[in-house]
């Protein structure tokens, strides 16, 4: 693993492109944090770094690329100690958070059918990690209850013409798991996160609306068998799957969750080596794949 880890990375080190992917900052930073007396500094990575600290309004939203993304960056950098935390970064969390409700901020239902994912509880137990006991902390764990609540309204209530639970995706549904799993192991309202889970597993979900490696991820969290037939999983689906779970596992602060994906690729490709040196693996298809093998290997 290791050794895969280190041809991907290799491979990566020609990548120079002015949307320098976030996996890629986290990664120049972190050789240059454990390495500091033989790698010079990745001036490149701490320029951007700095710019999107003070252009993260300007982000695109969302999870996988975009400004919650951008904040889960920050808080896995401040967790590993390279990154001191940044003045300002529960305001700067609030306003993105606030940017990526606008929508439904006065919905009855605390979502947008429309999103991939719920990425408003994970991005918010990230932050947890970069506070102690100050007066903050208490306010961010007041609204992760209210996020919590949310989801049971969202997996439980049904409004005429208005909305159903069935419409539910399964990348909804993976992330609102996984943001429960994290409330329950931090202690934050852990009978209530408890129970999302078992809602979760549970949950029927919209299968046509559902991107295809959602469906698989969300089975394999879900401790199920995979109701995906292999016969549709293909190279580019395959690789997708491998850097949409890498990343996720970044958000979900889960090692387990990219270790289910990784054991359920290596059932369809015995040569991930083979794999990435004869498709068109895009940069950001790498990244992602050596997110989910640096979180395995490394993290405690």
């Amino acid at each position: 693993m290791k050794h895969l880890l280190s041809i991907i990375l290799k491979l990566l080190t020609k990548y120079q492109s002015p949307m320098i992917d976030l996996g890629l900052i986290y990664f120049r930073l972190k050789e240059y944090a454990n390495n500091d007396s033989t790698v010079n500094p990745p001036d490149y990575a701490v320029k951007q770094l700095h710019r999107l600290t003070r252009e993260y309004r300007d982000l695109p939203m969302g999870l996988l690329g975009g400004d919650m993304a951008f904040l889960l960056l920050l808080a896995r950098l401040i967790k590993e100690e390279i990154l001191e935390k940044p003045e300002g970064l529960l305001h700067m969390a609030y306003n993105i958070i606030k940017k990526n409700s606008t929508y439904f901020v006065n919905a009855p239902i605390q979502l947008d059918l429309r999103d991939r994912f719920y990425p408003f509880g994970v991005v918010m137990m990230s932050l947890l990690n970069t506070d102690e006991d100050t007066i903050e902390r208490y306010v961010l764990e007041e609204q992760i209850i209210f996020r919590l609540c949310d989801c049971e309204k969202i997996l439980t209530i049904s409004i005429p013409s208005v909305y159903s639970p069935t419409e539910l995706t399964a990348g909804i549904l993976h992330s609102i798991g996984a943001f429960a799993a994290l409330a329950e192991k931090h202690g934050v309202y852990p009978h209530k996160a408890k129970q999302i889970k078992e809602m979760v597993k549970m949950a029927p979900f919209d299968r046509t609306h559902s991107y295809l490696q959602d469906i698989i991820m969300l089975d394999l969290q879900c401790s199920r068998e995979v109701s995906i037939d292999p016969n549709e999983v293909n190279t580019e689906t395959l690789l997708n799957l491998l850097n949409d779970a890498g990343r996720l596992s970044i958000c979900y602060d889960s090692k387990e969750f990219f270790l289910s994906v990784f054991t359920f690729c290596k059932k369809l490709c015995h040569d991930f080596i083979g794999l990435i040196s004869n498709s068109n693996c895009s940069s950001s298809q790498l990244v992602g794949f050596a997110l989910g093998l640096d979180k395995l290997l490394y993290d405690d």
